[in-house]
């Protein structure tokens, strides 16, 4: 049997309706490099936002020109990982449901076993955050 392990990375944020595909882009850059700058440098990766972001044009623009795919998770996901959060906010779960969009969509979708190795990043009126995970593979 051939064991082979994967690092899954995933990149969570929240942002308004209001928010373009440029400012999410520009937020995921300053979330990279933080990450680039703490010697972590994701070959690939997700994006991962609430489901109510599926309809939200500018969310799949930012995802088309980062030349990535987008996942789209509902409430009951990200409170499955709200314990692996640093920051969580009353006005964002009193608005969507939760306490943290962005870093619980990261670690959401970068599954079970995932860490934040970019917690939230503000910038532009978007917060993003990077986790990432190690799945095994057996063969």
């Amino acid at each position: 049997m051939n064991t082979q392990k994967q690092q899954k990375w995933a990149l969570g944020f929240g942002c308004q309706s209001s928010a373009s595909a440029e400012a999410i882009v520009a937020a995921v850059f300053v979330t990279l490099a933080k990450a680039k700058a703490n010697g972590a440098v994701p070959p690939a990766y997700q994006l991962f936002t609430l489901s109510t972001k599926a309809g939200h044009a500018a969310s799949h623009a930012a995802a088309m020109q980062l030349g990535v795919s987008i996942g789209f998770l509902v409430p009951e996901d990200l409170r499955r990982f709200m314990d692996g959060t640093t920051h969580q906010s009353a006005l964002v779960e009193a608005v969507v449901g939760v306490g943290s969009v962005a870093e619980a969509a990261a670690l959401a979708g970068a599954g079970h076993g995932s860490r934040l190795l970019v917690p939230r990043t503000l910038h532009g009126g978007v917060t993003c955050a990077l986790a990432t995970a190690v799945e095994g593979a057996a063969s």
